[in-house]
């Protein structure tokens, strides 16, 4: 469904900074729509990464991303997480945000859990309009380690 509406040349760009534990990494991921059919969508991810001042890029890669996909399964062995952990708080609300000098009206979805000494709180922008969903992620880890990692679309090309 990510794909569905969007025709083969559509782009969508991400920025993304990571501080873990004072290690700083930037990247930027372009993906392409390369081709769209019944099955699948074939999506072309070219990402580069900057670590420690020096600038990498990494090959392209095509990946196929299914039109449907089995249901998850429910059985209570796979769908119950262990009795000690604690559930995580979720949140849900609209967000209207500009990407690109337009307005997207996104969906929200914010989560915060505590586990082995670490409390992490992600925020997600999600919004149909935009070609694999996600408009901006930030989440931030406090505890026995510490960091932030936040991406955002940049840029959009629609087909």
């Amino acid at each position: 469904k990510a794909w569905a509406k969007f025709k083969a040349g559509t782009t969508v760009t991400l920025k993304g900074d990571t501080d873990m534990a004072g290690n700083k990494t930037e990247s930027e991921t372009t993906t392409t729509l390369v081709e769209l059919n019944a099955e699948k969508a074939v999506v072309e991810i070219k990402m580069s990464m900057v670590v420690g001042g020096n600038k990498m890029d990494m090959p392209a890669q095509k990946m196929d991303v299914p039109a449907k996909i089995d249901k998850p399964d429910d059985t209570p062995a796979a769908s119950t997480p262990p009795a000690n952990a604690a559930k995580p708080d979720v949140k849900e609300s609209t967000e209207t945000i500009d990407i690109a000098g337009k307005s997207y009206k996104c969906k929200v979805t914010e989560t915060k859990s505590d586990a082995n000494g670490m409390t992490t709180v992600s925020k997600v922008w999600t919004c149909d309009e935009i070609p694999g969903n996600m408009a901006r992620m930030e989440t931030t880890k406090d505890g026995t380690m510490k960091g932030t990692t936040k991406m955002a679309v940049t840029a959009l090309t629609i087909k």
